[in-house]
This record gives C-alpha cells, structure tokens and sequence, in this order.
C-alpha cells in the first residue's frame, strides 16, 4: 500500500500535477482512507521522502 502511494506522489510531481497530493484527493483516487493517508505521508515526510507545502489543502511533493 506505501508503494502505492508513493508512486501516486511520484507521478503526480513530475507531470506537475501537484494538486492532486493533498491527502483527501490521494485517498479517494487510491481507495485509502483520508487519514490514513495523511498519517503515511506525513511519515514520509518526516523521513525526509517528500516535501511538504503548508497550503491548505496541504500538498506534498516527491524529493
């Protein structure tokens, strides 16, 4: 499943398609829970994986 994900991401940031990684978005594409979601990428972001925009919606993007 955080293989999937973070394909999902990866796609969406090199076709510039950012608007697409907010985690509501992401979870209704992919069939995942919203907060599951936000809680895997947010993971992800703390690792160091993605880049988080503090927008609102909140966006995240592949390193």
């Amino acid at each position: 499943m955080e293989t999937k994900l973070s394909e999902y991401i990866k796609e969406n940031t090199i076709s510039g398609e950012y608007e697409k990684n907010s985690a509501l978005i992401v979870g209704k594409v992919l069939g995942f829970s919203r907060n599951w979601v936000s809680q895997n990428l947010n993971d992800y972001y703390n690792t160091g994986a993605l880049i988080k925009i503090n927008s609102r919606p909140v966006l995240f993007l592949n390193k």
